[in-house]
């Protein structure tokens, strides 16, 4: 009996050792880090808005676990007007010949910074299991700092290495702002959120599998450049 209290009580205190590390972890990537950790504002204030995108996307393309991408003021103010409409998207992550689904949620005012949006992106059957639990493969803040002097929003991606690609959360965080900013887009994220009875994820993974044949692997600072229609000078 000794023995068997003695495993148990080994097995309990693995257990709760096993939780409390995925705990850390899911505080660790769900807390969004404040824009002036990252980079000086001062100097980023001088800079035209095609060179802060620029310094943007370059500082991010070396980091192993963060990815950025950048909106216009006009596609951050939808963003923002469709989030509070709609807080939640499901995504696809393709892998090889198959995909696995991701749920996007943007979090609640208290849990933002500074105004910030904030979104986590979990695997849907770990929310389905336990939403509080589910660990995020993606956090996203988007910053809003420079927003009225250089008609920019800054996003940053932190993604956990283990279960994501560095070109994966990439094409993720790009997934997520695309499902607020396009209208196309939108309508299937407004369905699921607010006419569950017409929403069709078939239909949703049939336009990003659409997408996915029409978009580059990888989006260079000068791409991004390109097609944000930013002007660099």
């Amino acid at each position: 009996n000794s023995n068997s209290n003695s495993n148990s009580n080994s097995n309990s205190n693995s257990n709760n050792s096993g939780v409390q590390k995925r705990l850390d972890e899911v505080v660790k990537l769900g807390i969004p880090k404040q824009l002036e950790d990252l980079v000086k504002l001062d100097l980023l204030e001088k800079e035209n808005p095609g060179r802060v995108l620029q310094i943007w996307m370059e500082y991010h393309k070396d980091k192993d676990a963060a990815v950025a991408g950048v909106m216009s003021r006009p596609e951050y103010d939808t963003f923002k007007f469709r989030c509070g409409k709609a807080p939640l998207c499901l995504i696809p992550v393709f892998k090889g010949s198959g995909h696995f689904v991701v749920i996007a949620q943007a979090q609640s005012a208290e849990a933002q910074l500074g105004g910030s949006i904030a979104f986590l992106v979990a695997h849907l059957d770990d929310y389905r299991a336990n939403p509080t639990l589910a660990q995020p493969y993606l956090s996203l803040t988007v910053y809003t700092e420079i927003l009225e002097s250089k008609e920019l929003a800054l996003v940053r991606g932190e993604f956990d290495k283990g279960r994501l690609s560095k070109e994966e959360a990439s094409l993720l965080l790009s997934d997520v702002l695309r499902s607020y900013v396009n209208t196309e887009f939108f309508k299937h994220v407004n369905s699921l959120n607010n006419r569950p009875a017409e929403f069709d994820f078939k239909q949703e993974l049939a336009l990003f599998r659409e997408q996915r044949k029409e978009e580059p692997t990888k989006v260079t600072a000068d791409e991004a450049l390109k097609e944000g229609g930013v002007k660099t000078e």
